[in-house]
């Protein structure tokens, strides 16, 4: 199995290293050795329907494109690619609906959002094309990408040509607001035998606080959900978590990650972050103009591995509190809208571009019965 693994790896990079120098039927040649050995390996199927993209042949990219997504369809960008060969063969209406499956499974995917913007623009939906572009600069830190940099650039000829533009555009995120707070209770995910969110690592439904549950025992385990999912501006989310067993090993020093946004390791503007120490429950909101988190604590606990506690996080106007089985464990006057960033529940993300913090060693428990509330708490 290894000498398997390293022969195609041999070829994926000998792939790589011909398409660098432009000699793309050459690197076809490897990608082909590749899948005879691994003819299920997604990132060979991406590579291949990439170099045929870039030799014209879009059916082709397609199919690969197409084999990529099934192989592993918790990658965004294998639906990126996707969706821009179809755009290439002039099919819009599909490349649209496929450009919305990235970003459901990615929504900071700069790429997929521009992508978008400019058909809207092409269709003459200025205000869609607006809301796409603005989402090329996700974080809030200006063209850190070649396509950030022309989405911002796309915005700025649409209020020149448009003057009107704006107004409309903030009349239609008004009206999103206001359609959003027709609903105050959204049920995220019950995890019966299912998860509405894009999981990674080892998960295992058990029985949980109200039907069945999500076990999470497996340090990295962790289910993504669209940041779509949550209202930025104010609310509370609340869940069942069930400590792991051997919660009393955890050293005083470690916490277990419960509940997070990308965000939070970049320190974006409102990025939320909920751990759990070895007898504690802590809960931060980081402020960026003031470049500091603000934190919430509770009292000293006794965690029970046998008991299903309720935590509610709630933020907003009425600051930051933080909630225990009901009870008030700390409150502020820090008032904040959330990041808008995908959030995590479970676990840190196992490969990144980025330094995470370390995993806690005994896994991260159990959770059940995932809510979100558009208004705070009292």
């Amino acid at each position: 199995v290894g000498f398997s693994r390293e022969k195609v790896e041999y070829h994926f990079h000998r792939a790589e290293f011909l398409r660098a120098r432009g000699e793309f039927n050459e690197a076809i040649g490897e990608l082909q050795l590749a899948r005879k050995i691994r003819p299920d390996y997604a990132w060979v199927n991406y590579l291949m329907g990439d170099t045929w993209e870039k030799l014209g042949r879009l059916d082709l990219a397609i199919t690969y494109y197409q084999k990529a997504v099934e192989q592993a369809p918790q990658t965004g960008w294998f639906y990126y690619a996707l969706g821009r060969a179809y755009e290439g063969q002039g099919e819009q209406d599909k490349a649209i609906d496929i450009y919305k499956k990235s970003l459901e499974i990615s929504p900071t995917n700069i790429w997929s959002n521009f992508a978008l913007g400019s058909i809207y623009e092409q269709r003459g939906e200025l205000v869609d094309a607006y809301l796409s572009f603005e989402k090329t600069n996700f974080f809030g830190w200006g063209p850190t990408t070649l396509d950030s940099k022309k989405g911002l650039e796309a915005i700025g000829e649409l209020e020149k040509n448009y003057p009107d533009l704006s107004e409309k555009v903030k009349k239609e995120k008004e009206e999103k607001a206001r359609r959003g707070k027709e609903t105050a209770f959204k049920k995220i995910d019950d995890f019966e035998n299912k998860t509405t969110g894009v999981p990674s690592g080892e998960l295992k439904f058990v029985s949980g606080a109200v039907g069945q549950g999500v076990n999470f025992n497996t340090p990295g385990s962790h289910i993504a959900y669209p940041q779509a999912e949550f209202s930025p501006q104010e609310g509370k989310i609340e869940f069942f978590w069930k400590p792991p067993e051997k919660i009393e090993n955890l050293p005083e020093e470690e916490t277990i990650d419960l509940l997070h946004q990308l965000g939070h390791w970049l320190k974006q503007d409102g990025s939320l972050y909920l751990w759990a120490g070895k007898d504690y429950l802590g809960f931060g909101m980081f402020d960026r103009s003031q470049k500091e988190w603000h934190f919430l604590a509770s009292e000293k606990l006794q965690w029970n591995p046998q008991k299903w506690h309720l935590i509610t996080v709630s933020f907003g106007k009425k600051g930051m509190c933080l909630f225990l089985d009901g009870k008030l464990q700390g409150s502020n006057d820090f008032q904040k809208r959330a990041a808008e960033a995908v959030v995590f529940l479970g676990g840190g993300r196992e490969v990144s571009l980025f330094d995470f913090p370390k995993l806690s060693p005994i896994g991260h428990g159990s959770f059940d019965e995932l809510d979100y509330h558009e208004d705070q708490k009292e």
